[in-house]
């Protein structure tokens, strides 16, 4: 009803979270090899390389018919058939590169690190609105496309984690978030 957040990503988000779940349940994230991250990342440049580029196909379409829609992925057409199996391939290559990346180089104890972890979840559920609403408030403002982008990013981080660990000190929310 609201397309907030979008139904396509639907089947992707939950088919995580419940992988999520079952690999946190059975220690999948300490015991994934290495060499599973390595072929996960060479599998989503690949992809990137490969399907992407095909996929992307229909917005250079769009641009040489004077299409006012973009991106123009949708609608069933080949192209974003192409777009969506790029975008699968990528996130679970991606995922599985991060998550033996930073278990090989950033697996140490912190305050800070268990604190955002314990955030963590409750950020991945509110963060939405707030990217919203930081966003919009930013609009405004001048500056080049990636300059914006990170002065969104060091406002969004910091508001998300901190508006998450204030709603988790509500009593009873802690146990679900």
């Amino acid at each position: 009803i609201l397309h907030f957040p979008t139904l396509a990503y639907l089947p992707q988000y939950l088919s995580f979270f419940i992988i999520g779940t079952i690999a946190y349940r059975r220690d999948w994230l300490r015991r994934l090899p290495g060499k599973m991250g390595v072929v996960g990342f060479i599998v989503a440049m690949v992809a990137t390389l490969t399907l992407f580029a095909l996929g992307f196909l229909s917005f250079l379409k769009a641009i040489d018919t004077g299409v006012l829609q973009i991106p123009p992925f949708g609608f069933g057409t080949w192209q974003s058939a192409i777009y969506t199996l790029w975008d699968s391939t990528f996130a679970v290559g991606m995922s599985l590169a991060a998550i033996t990346f930073f278990r090989r180089f950033f697996n140490k104890e912190s305050k800070m690190g268990s604190f955002l972890a314990q955030q963590s979840y409750a950020v991945y559920i509110i963060h939405i609105p707030i990217i919203i609403f930081i966003a919009y408030g930013l609009r405004s403002i001048e500056m080049a496309s990636l300059l914006k982008f990170g002065l969104a990013a060091l406002i969004i981080v910091p508001i998300c984690f901190i508006s998450a660990a204030i709603i988790r000190k509500i009593p009873g929310v802690s146990r679900i978030l």
